[in-house]
Formats: structure tokens, sequence, C-alpha cells
């Protein structure tokens, strides 16, 4: 091929390449998809002394003299025969040495009323009235060993009274008539499970 032929040729093939490169057309980039966060959500944990009335998750308590909220019956107040009321238990750890049951006036500053322990942790219930073999109380407020009945003063409006057990990981081995709050305490810290059942009571004006 001659030489000139070959310079007309190579001139029109970067002329040709030169148009494609540049059309007047602008390339669009591609758009961005956004990615959305990877989020993980984390159930929280328990509450520190969360109790249930669920007898497949934990302790129970309950009376079939009242229901939680109720008015408690004259009969076991001072107003009354003053005898416990009875109490039905269900729920109870396998681990559990034993149980130790409370009763204190939380309208009245957490006023002790009522403390057992060395309670048979196969215990079922509790009869009105009745202490059962080898148990152990405490002394209440007033200085009664054993119990000592809701007594709230005439005109007052119903007092809120705090019936709870617990199951304590072992013998505490509390001395008969020791302080009741001192025995709520050492009760409280040898506790595994516990929960509670409200009553409440109003002295007739």
């Amino acid at each position: 091929m001659p030489r000139r032929i070959l310079l007309r040729c190579t001139v029109a093939g970067m002329l040709v390449f030169a148009a494609c490169g540049d059309d007047g057309r602008t390339l669009t980039p591609a758009p961005e998809v956004p990615i959305a966060p990877v989020t993980t959500t984390t159930a929280p944990p328990p509450e520190a002394g969360f109790t249930t009335d669920d007898p497949a998750i934990g302790l129970n308590l309950s009376s079939p003299a009242f229901a939680g909220g109720d008015l408690l019956g004259a009969d076991f107040t001072c107003d009354g025969l003053n005898v416990s009321p009875p109490l039905v238990f269900a729920g109870t750890p396998d681990n559990a040495a034993e149980l130790a049951v409370t009763m204190v006036d939380r309208t009245a500053d957490g006023a002790v009323h009522w403390v057992v322990t060395g309670l048979d942790p196969t215990l079922l219930q509790l009869e009105s009235g009745v202490t059962p073999p080898g148990a152990v109380t405490a002394r209440t407020d007033t200085g009664v060993d054993g119990w000592d009945g809701p007594c709230p003063p005439a005109g007052d409006d119903p007092h809120e009274y705090v019936f709870s057990i617990y199951a304590l990981a072992e013998p505490i081995g509390l001395a008969p008539g020791l302080d009741g709050r001192e025995a709520i305490t050492l009760i409280e810290q040898a506790a595994i499970s516990s929960t509670l059942l409200v009553g409440r009571y109003a002295s007739p004006s």
C-alpha cells in the first residue's frame, strides 16, 4: 500500500475514534442504592427481685380467704379472732431448703406482724391459726411472738398488708423470738425466690 494511502487511513481512523469518544452526551453515573443498617433487638434483662404468680415459672402465694387486693376478714385482725389466714403455696423451687412467710403493714412503714421460718419446702399450705411443728416465729413490732393481726387506728383508710413467701437456699436457723425486722433481713439475704399477696383492712370507725 502506498504511504500516502496509509496515512489517510490512519487519520480517518483517529477521527472516527474521537467522534465515538465525545458525541456530546454525558454518561450518568449509576444511582447509589442506600443500604439499610442492620439492627439487633435484645430483650431487656429481668428486673431484680422479679416475682410471678405463675406456678410454672416461680413461687405462687394465694389464700382461699381473700384475693389479692381484697379486704381481710375481721377474724384475722384484732377486731375478731386475731388468727392468721389460710395460705396456699405452689411453684417452690426444687433446690429450696426451707420456706419462710412474713406479713408486714406497708402503709405503716413496714410494721412487722408475722414472721415464721423453718417451714418444710414440700409444704403446700398453712392452715388458719396454725404454726406447723418445727417452725420458728420471730417477734413482731409490738412484741408478739407469732401472729399479730392487723389493727390499724380507727378512721384510717384501709392499710395494705403484704404477705410474702420466700424459698431459701439453706436453713438459716433463726432463734425463736428474734426481732422481726432483723429476721426479715436475714430471710431476704438467703432467699432464692419470693412472691407476695396483698390484703387490705380498716378498723371499724
